[in-house]
């Protein structure tokens, strides 16, 4: 057994003394005072608590020095098949039905795969009308998290989705780093998934896994078109008409005829599947290899629970009846709020994996209008289509809208629940919500109409002002004007005499330090001026070359032969 943090034993031994030594006066005086008070003495209860009550404390001292157990060697299986990232970035990326967009959403959950895949050499390539090599293969997870996060600023361009070039561009870069014949490794696409009528890859595709992460709605929306400020500047049109862009679910699944080892998901707004996705790459055993991997046991647990179970034992001996009454109180309702949170948790596992209907996820709606998690229910509110959900689907995305203050949307959906076939009684409580939903908004156009007359008032006011004293504030400049420049002409001679004296001074000290010789203390303290710049120089480093990157990512085809689809 041996300790990582020995160099601390000095500072926590010191730092227990002392607490011990605290808590010994403060028991002392606490019997003292009983004893002077109501004549009564410690009982042998009350000096077992105080002694399990101090091994506690001994015990957490103990852990925080974290003790290791002997080295270890572990059998397990190494990786040697490369995983590489294909991530779409046209123009169709831009739409936001995923919040905060499709091509955001991808980056993150790419950034998310990065970290967690654990060994291997992973490589980054981006496609849209071109394919293009970010990040060649390499296990350096910084180098890929810096890069990865370039996409995040992509501006708006004009660009189509090449997806066939890029995975017959892919299966070729892999072939090129394997050793066996033909391309062997793990291929994970993310893009929108929409139609592409001619899908032809050239390569060899049966030793590799591919991955499909589709980004979008079936829904589908419109694609922001903005400038290089983020500035709104409408919505994109083709051939005079507003480009909707959705997923097409049912090309992801002709995809499983083009290879052997294939799976697909659909994410949304608060999916994220990068285990699922671990999972999938790491099914076959045939791409790795038997190696020995050495560890340390971590050994702190053990003082850990066994000081959990004395302080246990310390509430039990002190408190009596009441500490059974509290503890059934608490199980009780740790009981109630964990069924809540469960019911929520598969739900929201069960929409990650694409599954859930439109009413199960207005159910959902429901649950996290109860939590107050207004702002995450209009989310997905938004994702939800129009077309055959039951009354209380559209009764909950109305709410949801109602609580973002999306009252024209709210008032719609309730209208539109009162024109259908339901008793009298629910016409009655919808009638009543939407009389609040119209207060609110005339309550919201009331508020703006106020702010635009007080806005108006007081720039009335301010011209005003600035009318009245232009005329007095003119003499009295000229008279200021008069007595800065003879001042100004008084500092300059002044100026010019303390330079020619400074400089002086300057060619002394010069000679000075040029003659004496640098010392071992200036020395060391050079090298640790050096050591500590060194974090700050890599983080500069990562910035200077993400900078870089986002003026060299580019697959846009500037030139197009025909006009054809460019998102």
């Amino acid at each position: 057994m041996t300790l990582i943090y020995s160099k601390h034993i000095l500072f926590l031994a010191i730092l227990f003394v002392v607490f011990t030594f605290i808590l010994l006066i403060n028991n002392k005086r606490k019997i003292e005072t009983i004893r002077r008070r109501w004549n009564l003495r410690p009982t042998g209860k009350y000096r077992i608590s105080i002694v399990l009550y101090f091994l506690f404390w001994s015990l957490i001292f103990v852990s925080l020095l974290d003790f290791r157990g002997s080295e270890v060697s572990i059998k397990a299986n190494k990786p040697i098949s490369k995983t590489l990232i294909l991530i779409d970035v046209s123009t169709s990326m831009f739409a936001e039905d995923v919040k905060p967009n499709r091509l955001k959403k991808a980056v993150m959950l790419a950034r998310h795969f990065v970290k967690n895949h654990g060994i291997g050499d992973i490589g980054v390539l981006i496609f849209s009308d071109t394919t293009k090599k970010l990040v060649p293969f390499t296990d350096d997870r910084d180098l890929l998290d810096s890069r990865l996060g370039a996409l995040e600023d992509l501006k708006y361009e004009d660009a189509g989705s090449n997806l066939p070039m890029a995975i017959s561009e892919s299966l070729s870069y892999l072939a090129s780093e394997s050793d066996k014949n033909g391309a062997v490794g793990n291929i994970m696409v993310i893009s929108d998934a929409e139609t592409h009528e001619d899908f032809n890859i050239v390569g060899s595709s049966e030793r590799v896994k591919m991955a499909f992460v589709a980004v979008g709605t079936s829904k589908g929306a419109n694609i922001p078109i903005r400038d290089r400020n983020n500035v709104f500047r409408g919505y994109k049109e083709y051939e005079g008409k507003a480009v909707i862009t959705k997923i097409n679910e049912n090309f992801l699944k002709t995809l499983s005829n083009k290879f052997s080892m294939y799976k697909y998901w659909v994410i949304y707004s608060y999916s994220l599947p990068t285990d699922e996705i671990l999972n999938f790459m790491s099914t076959d055993s045939s791409q790795d290899e038997d190696g020995l991997i050495k560890q340390r046991p971590v050994l702190g647990h053990l003082f850990i629970a066994s000081s959990i179970f004395l302080y246990f034992l310390y509430t039990l001996l002190r408190s009596g009846k009441s500490f059974y009454l509290a503890s059934i109180l608490s199980l009780i309702l740790l009981g109630s709020e964990n069924l809540k949170a469960n019911e929520i948790q598969t739900d929201l596992s069960k929409l990650g994996s694409g599954n859930s209907t439109a009413d199960e996820k207005g159910n959902l709606i429901a649950s996290l209008l109860k939590e107050k998690k207004n702002k995450e229910a209009g989310i997905l509110a938004g994702e939800i289509g129009s077309k055959k959900i039951q009354l209380e689907t559209k009764l909950n995305i109305a709410t949801a809208q109602l609580a973002n203050n999306k009252t024209a949307d709210a008032i719609e959906k309730f209208e539109d629940a009162l024109n259908s076939n339901i008793d009298e009684k629910y016409k009655n409580e919808i009638r009543e919500n939407l009389l609040i939903s119209l207060n609110k908004q005339l309550d919201q156009k009331g508020k703006s109409q106020k702010q635009d007359q007080k806005k108006s008032e007081e720039k009335n006011q301010s011209e005003d002002q600035g009318q009245g004293k232009g005329s007095q504030g003119n003499q009295e400049q000229q008279q200021k004007d008069k007595k800065n420049q003879n001042d100004q002409k008084d500092k300059n001679k002044e100026e010019d005499k303390d330079k020619s004296d400074k400089s002086k001074d300057q060619e002394k000290e010069d000679s000075s330090k040029k003659q004496q010789p640098l010392t071992n203390k200036d020395q060391t303290n050079k090298s640790k001026k050096s050591k500590s710049q060194l974090a700050g120089l890599l983080e500069q480093l990562k910035s200077d070359d993400k900078q870089l990157q986002k003026q060299f990512i580019d697959t846009s085809a500037k030139e197009r032969g025909t006009k054809g689809k460019d998102w």
